[in-house]
């Protein structure tokens, strides 16, 4: 039986475009069934997991995206009523209440860049 992972896209955003392309190369090759959810606006997140949880995936991936990364609340509450686990690119979504995140603390980007910028300046 193949696996079957829901993927959460944002058909609009240049980011998850790439990522998109490269998953979907790499889901070929591993014989892994893709279930593509395109959310172009607020209210598709609902419909995308109820699709995952119709077609029975295993997991869900949410892609990086301007749109996905401000709907984290909306899409963290989709998976847990539908009840699929569900793997973030961004930390900021298991701080909303997301499961796990592959990705980066983008606060801690934000401070680590104030420091070092507040270093250049002060030994100048």
């Amino acid at each position: 039986m193949r696996r079957k992972i829901g993927i959460v896209n944002d058909p609009i955003d240049a980011k998850a475009m790439a990522q998109w392309e490269e998953i979907d190369a790499t889901a070929a090759k591993l014989e892994i069934k893709i279930v593509k959810a395109d959310v172009r606006k607020p209210e598709d997140v609902e419909e995308a997991f109820q699709k995952f949880d119709e077609e029975r995936t295993e997991v869900a991936i949410v892609l990086q995206s301007n749109l996905l990364f401000l709907e984290q609340a909306n899409i963290a509450a989709a998976a847990a009523t539908m009840r699929v686990p569900t793997v973030y690119g961004y930390r900021v979504h298991v701080d909303a209440g997301g499961l796990i995140s592959y990705g980066v603390d983008l606060n801690a980007c934000v401070y680590r860049a104030a420091c070092e910028g507040m270093r250049k300046s002060t030994t100048r």
